[in-house]
C-alpha cells in the first residue's frame, strides 16, 4: 500500500489549465441551445395531440348523427369517434408517461470515503487543483472498464457543480499509477471549465433522455403486445391500430434523436479532444499511447473472464475475486491477441454519430502534443488502496449479486488459484496450444494417433528425421487448412442458424432476416441448405484432418522417444501424454451426439422464444415437449458414456467424472425443465475441457521435442 503522501512524490511541477476558446464556447451554447429545443418541440407535439383528442371529443353530436345516416350506428361509430379518441389518448399516455418515468437505478456503486482510501482521495485532490476542477463531493467505484465524472444531484447540482466521480475497479486492478491519474485528470478535464460544465449537461441529458424514450420499453408496451395477441375481433384490431400509432410516434421521436446527435456529436468529439489535453499534460503523450491500448486490452480480458464464468455457472462454480481473473487473462493475453487489438484499435474510424473520437485520430493527437507529462508513477495502482484484496472481493460479490439475483450464493465462490485450476488454460497451456497447433486444431478435426507408425524406429536421428519432416508437412499445409478452418467455423454457425430456421418453419412459422432470407411455412429449403452445408463441412473436415494426423504424428514420435530414450522423467510424461489422449479419444467418440444435441438445442429455444406468436400453442408445446425429451435422452447417454472416465484435473469435487463434470445429471433428474440449460452448459464444459486437454498435450509433447532436438 502507498501512503497518502508518498502518492504525491510523483508529481513535478504544474500544468497550465487549458482554456476554452470563444468559438468553442460559442459552438457549445449553440449547440445546448438547438438540444433544449427539441424537448420543447416534444412538448408542443404532446399540446397538439392533446388539442386534437379534446376537438375529436367535442364532435360527439357531429360524429353521431353523421353514422346514423346508413343505419350501421355502432361499427361506423366505434371507428369513427370511440377507436381515435381511445387511439389519442393511449398515444398521449405513452409520449406523456416518459417525463415521469424514475431514473434507471444504477447498480454495482460502492461508495468509498476519504477515511477508507486516503491516498486515493490525494491523489484526486491533486488533480483537481491541477486542473482547476471542483473537487468530488462523492467518490464510488463500479465494475465497469471505464470512469467518469457527473453531477450528484443533476440539474440541481449545476450552480454548486456538485460532482461525483466514478472509477471502475479494473483500472484500480490493471493499470499503473501513472495511466490512472491520467483517465482521472480527463474526466475532471470535463469539469474544470464551469460554462462547459453546464453546457456539457445539458447536451448529454437531451441525448440520454431522448434514448430512451426510443428504446426502453416497460409493462404498458409488453401489456399492449400481449393483448394484441389474445383479443379478438374489434378489439384487436383497436389494440394494433393504437401500437402502430404508437409506433409512428416513437419514430417521429427517433428522428429528433438523430437530429439531436447530428447537432450533438460533432461538439461532444470536441469536448473529448479538449479533456484529452488535460490527460496529455499530467501523463505526457507516450503515456495516453499505452492507457488507449491498455484499456482495450482490458475490455477484452474482461469479456473473456465473463465468458469463463458462463462456463463455470454450470458446475456453480464463482471466482471469489473477478479481478484477480481478469488480471490472469490480461497477463496471459497471447502477443498476437494484443496485436489484433492494436491493429483494430488503430485502424477504427468514427461516424458522424460517434460521441468520441476514433482511439487512432485520439493518440495521433495526443503524440503531436509532445507532453512529458508532470506525473511520473508505474507502480501498479492498485497500490494505493488500503486493502485492494478485499475491495476486489467484496465488489466481486455484490457483482455477482446484482447479476444472478436470487440464484447466487455465497458458496458458489472459490478462491481465484482454485478456480483457475477447474476453469480455464494456464498462461503455459495457452501458449504451448498456440505454438504447437498454431491455430489449427478445433473440435470438428479429430486427434487419432496411431502408434503403429514410429513403433519400430529406435534410433534417435531417425526420430530427428521424422519430425523435421512432419514440420515441414504442417508448414506446407498451413495455409489451405487455415482457409478450410475458417470455412468451416462460418459454415457451423450457419448450419446452427438453419437448423434453428428449420424447427420454425416446420412448427408453421414464416422467417425473415436480411443475412438468410425469407422461408414460408413448411418449406423444404431449410433442409436443403442443411445438407449442402454438411456436404461443405466435409469437405473442410477432410483438409483439416490432414493436419490433425500430423500433429497425431507429433504426439506419436515424442511418445516412442519416451520408450526408447528409458528415462523415467521422460517416460512419466510420455504416460500422462497417453492419459490425455484416452480422455480425448473418449470425448471425440461422443462429438457427433453432443453436436447433434447442440442443434436440437437451439432449435427449442427457437421454439421457445416464439411460443406466443403462434396460432396453435397446444400443438407447439407438444412439439417442444418432445424436443426436451430427446434433448434428455441424448444428455443421459453421454453422461452414461463418460461417466466412469476420471476427470484428469484438479476439481473441488472430489472424484468427478467426466461425464458429471460436463453435465448436471442430478439437476436434470430434480427438474427436466432444465434440459436446455444443462445441454448448453455441457457445449460450453466440453469446449472448455477438450482445448484444456490440447493444451496440456501439447506443453508435454514440446517438452520431449526439445530433447530430441
Amino acid at each position: 500500500m502507498i501512503d497518502s503522501r508518498e502518492v504525491l512524490q510523483g508529481f513535478s511541477g504544474k500544468i497550465v489549465p487549458h482554456k476554452p476558446t470563444f468559438l468553442y464556447k460559442l459552438g457549445l451554447s449553440i449547440t445546448a441551445f438547438a438540444m433544449i429545443l427539441l424537448p420543447v418541440l416534444y412538448l408542443v407535439m404532446i399540446i397538439g395531440i392533446s388539442a386534437l383528442l379534446v376537438w375529436h371529443a367535442s364532435n360527439f353530436d357531429d360524429i353521431w348523427r353523421e353514422c346514423s345516416k346508413d343505419g350501421h350506428v355502432g361499427k361506423d361509430f366505434f371507428w369513427a369517434y370511440i377507436a381515435p379518441l381511445i387511439a389519442g389518448f393511449g398515444i398521449l399516455i405513452f409520449m406523456v408517461k416518459p417525463l415521469f418515468a424514475p431514473k434507471q437505478k444504477e447498480t454495482n456503486l460502492r461508495s468509498v470515503s476519504r477515511q477508507e482510501e486516503p491516498a486515493l482521495f490525494n491523489l484526486i485532490d491533486k488533480l483537481c487543483d491541477l486542473t482547476g476542477a471542483p473537487i468530488p463531493d462523492k467518490v464510488q467505484i463500479d465494475m465497469q472498464v471505464n470512469a467518469y465524472a457527473s453531477l450528484v444531484n443533476g440539474p440541481f447540482s449545476l450552480k454548486k457543480k456538485k460532482l461525483s466521480l466514478t472509477i471502475g475497479l479494473p483500472l484500480l486492478a490493471g493499470m499503473n499509477l501513472q495511466m490512472l491519474a491520467g483517465v482521472i485528470a480527463h474526466e475532471l478535464g470535463h469539469f474544470s471549465q464551469g460554462t462547459a460544465m453546464r453546457l456539457t449537461y445539458i447536451i448529454n441529458s437531451v441525448n440520454f433522455w431522448f434514448a430512451r424514450v426510443v428504446y426502453v420499453r416497460d409493462r404498458l408496451d409488453r401489456g399492449l403486445e400481449s393483448l394484441s395477441k389474445v383479443g379478438v375481433g374489434q378489439i384487436v384490431a383497436m389494440i394494433l391500430l393504437l401500437r402502430f400509432m404508437i409506433f409512428l410516434g416513437r419514430r417521429v421521436l427517433w428522428l429528433l434523436m438523430m437530429v439531436g446527435k447530428i447537432i450533438s456529436c460533432f461538439m461532444m468529439r470536441q469536448m473529448e479532444y479538449d479533456a484529452d489535453l488535460y490527460e496529455v499534460k499530467i501523463a505526457g503523450s507516450n503515456c495516453f499511447s499505452e492507457t488507449s491500448l491498455t484499456l482495450n486490452q482490458l475490455n477484452a480480458s474482461f469479456n473473456r473472464s465473463m465468458g469463463e464464468l458462463q462456463y463455470t455457472w454450470g458446475q456453480k462454480l464463482l471466482c471469489d475475486d473477478f479481478m484477480g481473473l481478469l488480471l490472469v487473462n490480461q497477463n496471459n493475453m497471447p502477443d498476437n491477441i494484443k496485436h489484433d487489438i492494436s491493429k483494430r484499435v488503430m485502424e477504427e474510424k468514427a461516424g458522424y454519430f460517434h460521441t468520441h473520437p476514433s482511439t487512432r485520430d485520439r493518440v495521433a493527437k495526443a503524440l503531436a502534443a509532445n507532453e512529458p507529462g508532470i506525473f511520473h508513477d508505474n507502480r501498479p495502482a492498485s497500490d494505493i488502496l488500503v486493502n485492494a484484496k478485499a475491495l476486489f472481493e467484496n465488489m466481486t460479490r455484490d457483482f455477482y449479486q446484482a447479476m444472478l439475483g436470487d440464484n447466487y450464493r455465497t458458496e458458489y465462490l472459490v478462491k481465484c488459484e482454485d478456480y483457475l485450476k477447474e476453469s480455464t488454460l494456464d498462461s503455459n497451456d495457452v501458449k504451448a496450444f498456440q505454438s504447437f497447433y498454431q491455430g489449427m486444431m478445433g473440435m470438428g478435426n479429430i486427434l487419432k494417433v496411431d502408434w503403429s507408425h514410429f513403433e519400430s524406429i529406435n534410433q534417435l536421428s531417425i526420430l530427428q528425421a521424422k519430425l523435421a519432416e512432419i514440420r515441414s508437412g504442417i508448414e506446407q499445409i498451413l495455409e489451405s487448412a487455415g482457409q478450410a478452418r475458417d470455412t468451416y467455423y462460418q459454415l457451423v454457425d450457419d448450419k446452427y442458424q438453419y437448423s434453428n430456421i428449420l424447427a420454425l418453419v416446420e412448427a408453421g412459422f414464416t422467417y425473415k432476416c436480411k443475412e438468410y432470407g425469407k422461408f414460408k411455412a413448411k418449406s423444404k429449403v431449410p433442409t436443403i441448405k442443411i445438407n449442402e452445408i454438411t456436404e461443405k463441412q466435409n469437405s473442410c473436415l477432410q483438409i483439416l484432418q490432414k493436419v490433425s494426423d500430423l500433429f497425431a504424428d507429433r504426439i506419436a514420435l515424442a511418445v516412442r522417444f519416451a520408450e526408447i530414450s528409458g528415462n523415467q522423467d521422460h517416460i512419466s510424461i510420455a504416460d500422462n501424454i497417453k492419459k490425455h489422449l484416452a480422455v480425448i479419444d473418449a470425448l471425440s467418440n461422443n462429438l457427433s451426439q453432443i453436436d447433434n444435441n447442440w442443434l436440437n438445442t437451439g432449435q427449442t429455444l427457437s421454439l421457445l422464444q416464439n411460443i406466443d406468436n403462434s396460432s396453435s400453442k397446444k400443438k407447439l408445446n407438444s412439439t417442444i415437449s418432445m424436443k426436451m425429451e430427446e434433448i434428455i435422452k441424448e444428455l443421459r447417454a453421454v453422461h452414461c458414456n463418460l461417466k466412469d472416465i476420471s476427470f484428469p484435473f484438479e476439481h473441488s469435487t472430489e472424484n468427478i467424472s467426466v461425464g458429471c463434470y460436463l453435465i448436471d445429471i442430478e439437476a436434470l433428474k430434480q427438474n427436466s425443465n432444465l434440459a436446455c440449460e444443462v445441454s448448453e452448459n455441457l457445449m460450453n464444459n466440453y469446449r472448455n475441457l477438450y482445448f484444456r486437454l490440447l493444451g496440456r498435450l501439447a506443453i508435454d509433447v514440446m517438452k520431449l521435442e526439445a530433447e530430441i532436438g
